[in-house]
């Protein structure tokens, strides 16, 4: 469960907007949260669901953490609260699992006050879902909010973002990202590497401090390996085995941090122009500066298209190591 107790540095701006809902008597009756992963999207709706749902004495956050609501919540079982994702092994929302979910969270109320249901992704949703769920957006029963997630906007209906009201969450800035990280226990140059590997957004690395300490490792491992392929120092078949291993997801989001530093720090250097973000990537690609010589902008830009495209079909289940061998391979002659 979501910590709803610490409040987000970022999300000054979206809390300022949720409280102009609230002392205008004007709350929507569904709110679109827009923003790439790892930025604080699922958090913030947490944190409003139980504010909503609390009926302890008002406190700063709004959330007294000790009324039997929060305490429900909390614990993962208030009746009037649904956190709707995809089914285990799937990737869609179906419309049975909307309409199940919708006549259970917005039919009656346990507390006399609001009903909330949390979709996430929405652009999951299959056609026939969100046909589904616009019916409740057209007619929504009173007291309900719907908060929809998604780093996609534009593959929800035009209809159901054209219902609900939108907040937009950037990235935060580098020394927000760093205190946030520092805050939940990191030193700073743990902070430093987790920022680079997830992009600038802070909460897109999960795990406890062990696991986050494997994953730097693994990394570590990664760029070492595939700067001695690019030196002509390894096979591109040994690394591809090599990194085959490792868990799909999180090697190709680290095959995507590689090309955006590649591609940045090489922009830098041909425009002599420093980027906010290029200083982040030498502490987790050491050395980075004498690879991306080895490349020109454009090839760095195609394989980075094909990194994006292993990724689409490694959710497709063909073979994950046939594909990495083909991109490791692709990286050794393009040298």
């Amino acid at each position: 469960m979501i910590n709803t107790s610490k409040t987000i540095n970022w999300h000054t701006s979206q809390w300022q907007q949720i409280a102009q809902f609230l002392e205008q008597d004007r709350f929507p009756h569904a709110l679109l949260f827009e923003g790439i992963k790892g930025i604080g999207k699922r958090h913030f709706a947490f944190q409003l669901a139980q504010m909503l749902l609390c009926q302890g004495e008002p406190t700063d956050s709004g959330i007294c953490q000790t009324c039997s609501s929060c305490e429900w919540f909390l614990s993962g079982s208030h009746p009037d609260f649904v956190m709707l994702e995809p089914a285990e092994g799937k990737k869609l929302i179906s419309v049975d699992a909307i309409r199940q979910n919708s006549q259970k969270v917005f039919k009656t109320s346990h507390q006399n006050g609001y009903k909330i249901l949390i979709i996430e992704p929405a652009d999951a949703m299959t056609v026939e879902a969100a046909n589904s769920l616009l019916k409740t957006l057209e007619e929504p029963p009173e007291q309900t909010l719907l908060i929809l997630l998604t780093d996609k906007p534009a593959r929800l209906l035009p209809t159901i973002r054209s219902r609900a009201s939108r907040l937009k969450f950037t990235l935060p800035m580098a020394e927000q990202a760093l205190t946030w990280l520092q805050g939940q226990g990191h030193d700073a140059s743990t902070a430093k590497r987790m920022l680079a590997l997830s992009l600038g957004a802070p909460l897109r690395l999960q795990g406890d401090a062990e696991e986050i300490s494997q994953i730097l490792l693994e990394s570590q491992q990664w760029w070492k390996d595939w700067r001695a392929m690019l030196s002509r120092q390894m096979n591109p078949v040994v690394v591809a085995k090599q990194c085959a291993k490792a868990e799909p997801g999180l090697f190709l989001n680290w095959l995507e941090t590689l090309f955006r530093a590649l591609i940045e720090t090489s922009a830098q250097a041909e425009s002599n122009e420093k980027l906010p973000s290029a200083a982040n990537y030498e502490v987790l690609f050491p050395g980075l500066n004498q690879v991306i010589q080895q490349f020109s902008l454009p090839s760095l830009f195609r394989m980075r298209d094909n990194v994006v495209e292993l990724s689409q079909r490694q959710q497709s289940s063909l073979n994950w190591g046939l594909q990495l061998e083909a991109l490791a391979c692709d990286c050794y002659s393009s040298t």
